[in-house]
C-alpha cells in the first residue's frame, strides 16, 4: 500500500485501540505513525509529537525499556530540528538507563544513534570511540544486527581520520556481511561505499584502495571486529 493507505490504516488502528482502551496497541500505532510521517514527509515536528505520546503510554504501562526506545527516537527528531544539545543529552541519559537496566539492546541502539549524531557534527574521533563501544558490546552479546550497523559505520569515520587502510578493508567486509545476513544494499548504502572509496583513493591511490577492499571482503568476522576495535 501507498503512504496514504498506510496512514489511513494506522489511523483506524489507533482509533480502535483507543476505543478498546488498549494502551499498548495505541503506543505501537503512534510509533508507526511517527515512522511514516518522518520517513515519507520529513515531518520531524509531527513525528516527535507522536513519539512523545507513545513514550507516555509506555511509561504508564511501566515498560521502561520501550519508553526509553521512544525517547531515543525523539532525540533523532530533535537532531533534524537543530536541537543538537538536547538530542545529545537525551542519548547520554538513554545509554545510562540502559546500562543500569542491563538492557544490552538499548545500549546498542543508543550507541548507533550516538555515532550517527556525532558524525553529523563532524566529530569524527568522538564518533569512532562511540562506535568502538558499540562493536565491543555487540560482539560480547553476539548481536549480529547491531554488528552490521557498527561495522558499516566505522569505515567512513576511519577514512575521515586518515586511516585509509582499515577504512577500506572494513568497508569491503561490511558490505558483504550486510548483504549475506540482512539483504541487498540500498541506494544510500551504495553512496556510502562510493564516499569511502573516494576518500581512500585520495589518500592511497585507486589501485591500493581496490586491493584493500578485496582484502576486507575475504576477512572473517572475528578479524573484522578486532580491526574495528583497534584501528
Amino acid at each position: 500500500p501507498g503512504h496514504a493507505d498506510c496512514a489511513a490504516m494506522l489511523a483506524e488502528a489507533l482509533a480502535l485501540a483507543r476505543g478498546a482502551g488498549e494502551a499498548e496497541l495505541q503506543a505501537r500505532a503512534l510509533h508507526q505513525q511517527a515512522v511514516l510521517v518522518t520517513q515519507s514527509q520529513s515531518d520531524w515536528v509531527g513525528g516527535e509529537a507522536l513519539l512523545a505520546q507513545s513514550q507516555a503510554l509506555w511509561q504508564g504501562l511501566g515498560d521502561r525499556r520501550k519508553a526509553y526506545a521512544r525517547l531515543r527516537n525523539r532525540a533523532q527528531c530533535w537532531l533534524h530540528l537543530g536541537r543538537r544539545e538536547e538530542a545529545m543529552a537525551c542519548l547520554a541519559e538513554c545509554e545510562r538507563a540502559a546500562r543500569e537496566d542491563g538492557d544490552g539492546v538499548g545500549q546498542i541502539d543508543t550507541l548507533i544513534s550516538l555515532t550517527s549524531m556525532l558524525a553529523v557534527q563532524r566529530r569524527w574521533d568522538d564518533a569512532l570511540q562511540a562506535n568502538r563501544r558499540c562493536v565491543a558490546l555487540c560482539w560480547q552479546r553476539w548481536h549480529r544486527h547491531g554488528l552490521g550497523y557498527a561495522l558499516w559505520n566505522a569505515p567512513r569515520l576511519l577514512a575521515r581520520l586518515r586511516r585509509p587502510d582499515a577504512a577500506m578493508q572494513l568497508m569491503g567486509f561490511a558490505a558483504g556481511y550486510w548483504t549475506s545476513n540482512f539483504g541487498p544494499l540500498g541506494d544510500d548504502d551504495a553512496a556510502d561505499i562510493r564516499r569511502v572509496r573516494g576518500l581512500v583513493r585520495a589518500q592511497r591511490g585507486a589501485a591500493r584502495a581496490q586491493a584493500l577492499e578485496l582484502e576486507g571482503a575475504t576477512m572473517d568476522l572475528a578479524a573484522a571486529v578486532q580491526l574495528a576495535l583497534r584501528a
